[in-house]
């Protein structure tokens, strides 16, 4: 696995929804290259289409909705952040875990976050 790059998931309920907050920051002392970072929302919310930060390639699927950001290159010490908000479209007791996001670098897996659990209920 790449080492020199931090990967991290945050997701906090809000009162727009559910925001997710993705981290991606080069700690090593060289460049990095094409890198892309990948996130699954099941069907089970919807995407709000406002994105504060950089607007993510959107594909849906039967299962849910795949966010896709591209990063051409990040130098040593930069940091990028994504974030997006979810809409729960139904009520999930004891709330939902949220898949793990993917980094990848030259079509190569290199990280992945952790699963967060949210509250889910519509508002």
């Amino acid at each position: 696995l790449y080492t020199g790059l931090t990967f991290s998931k945050q997701a906090r309920r809000t009162e727009e929804g559910i925001k997710v907050h993705l981290e991606v920051e080069n700690r090593s002392s060289h460049r990095v290259d094409d890198l892309k970072v990948t996130d699954f929302v099941p069907d089970i919310a919807s995407v709000k289409e406002e994105f504060p930060m950089a607007k993510p390639v959107i594909r849906k699927t039967n299962n849910g909705t795949r966010l896709v950001w591209e990063i051409d290159s990040m130098a040593p010490g930069e940091q990028r952040v994504f974030e997006y908000t979810i809409k729960p479209l139904v009520e999930v007791e004891g709330g939902v875990t949220l898949p793990e996001a993917e980094l990848e670098r030259a079509e190569e897996r290199v990280q992945k976050t952790d699963e967060k659990t949210v509250e889910f209920r519509p508002e």
